[in-house]
């Protein structure tokens, strides 16, 4: 049975070396390194601020927790978006908009208004981000598919390992505000990385590909003219479409593996910081606690990147050794503290 990527047959896509596969990891390695600014960093950016307006513990979590809330919302229409405007425009305009968040952020006066400017600005795009850095890797490998991913993903646990240390020295210089417009600024890098995601036709080296490209770009200019209202009808028509995949048990259960999974992580991640901090320790200590976590997570790529190709492990395999793992070490944690 032929199986169908992008429009391209796999067999065909199987046949062709794209010079551009290692350009296209790492530009995907370098968006999850600074979409990481916004989900691994909230606790040690935001921890003094908030500490020092006596935010409740309550309002904290909304808004960190909100940030997966509208990004998983959104993240329902990417597909429409990028067959429509392509990965490149969309990557870039998440990019610009998840630094105009956290650029905002800088401002606040409120934890109430972080809930606008870091929830809902710097948040909306983190998901999408992700799940469209996912969706591009199947296009590109087919054979070292799991390898490109496990490389791909890792510029969460770098990001985790490297920038609670840089943060801690820009807080102790240049202060809150001075922090978050830095790493806003480095947010927006994740248009420069933007650029880097090519489609994949752009690497295929045929004659045949060559006026394929052609048609497409002449039928790309015809669609431009199309009606808004046209546009618009085909946004809903795919959005629709996607609901239907709610039908699936399997997609279900992944969805809510998921869901648990992350929210757990990150928000362990993120709560931390406070608690630690409620518990007397400094700055330096809670960075030093977070960038351990980081090399966890980068030892855990690398065993899952060998592991499954030596042993022939199942993917069911791995994940349910992993939230074993994850959920020993938060049973552990809470009975040895009583």
């Amino acid at each position: 049975m032929n199986v169908r990527l992008n429009g391209l047959l796999l067999e065909e896509v199987e046949s062709f070396k794209y010079p551009g596969s290692h350009v296209a990891v790492n530009g995907r390695v370098d968006v999850e390194l600074l979409v990481g600014l916004t989900t691994q960093c909230f606790g040690i950016l935001f921890l003094g601020f908030l500490t020092e307006l006596k935010t409740s513990s309550a309002l904290i979590g909304w808004i960190y927790s909100l940030v997966f809330t509208f990004s998983s919302f959104f993240s329902y229409f990417l597909e429409p978006l990028v067959s429509k405007y392509g990965w490149r425009m969309v990557a870039f305009s998440l990019g610009v908009v998840n630094g105009v968040g956290l650029a905002l952020s800088a401002f606040a006066t409120s934890g109430s208004y972080l809930i606008f400017s870091y929830s809902f600005l710097a948040g909306m795009s983190v998901e999408m981000l992700y799940n469209l850095t996912y969706s591009i890797i199947p296009h590109y490998f087919t054979r070292w598919r799991g390898l490109a991913n496990d490389i791909m993903t890792s510029g969460t646990p770098v990001n985790l390992l490297l920038m609670p240390n840089v943060l801690k020295c820009l807080l102790a210089s240049y202060g809150f505000r001075g922090s978050v417009l830095i790493t806003a600024g480095l947010a927006l890098n994740i248009c420069v990385a933007a650029m880097v995601l090519h489609p994949v036709e752009w690497h295929k080296k045929s004659v045949a590909h060559a006026s394929k490209t052609k048609n497409k770009i002449i039928s790309s200019k015809k669609e431009e003219k199309a009606s808004l209202l046209d546009s618009l009808q085909t946004f809903i028509c795919i959005s629709g479409k996607n609901l239907f995949l709610i039908k699936s048990p399997t997609i279900v259960i992944i969805c809510l593996v998921y869901a648990i999974t992350y929210a757990g992580l990150f928000s362990i991640t993120n709560v931390i910081p406070f608690a630690l901090k409620d518990e007397g320790y400094e700055l330096k200590d809670i960075s030093l606690c977070l960038s351990m976590e980081g090399v966890g997570c980068l030892i855990s790529k690398f065993f899952h990147s060998i592991l499954p190709t030596m042993f022939k492990l199942k993917s069911q395999v791995t994940l349910l050794t992993g939230s074993t793992i994850m959920c020993t070490s938060i049973v552990g944690k809470i009975v040895f503290n009583e």
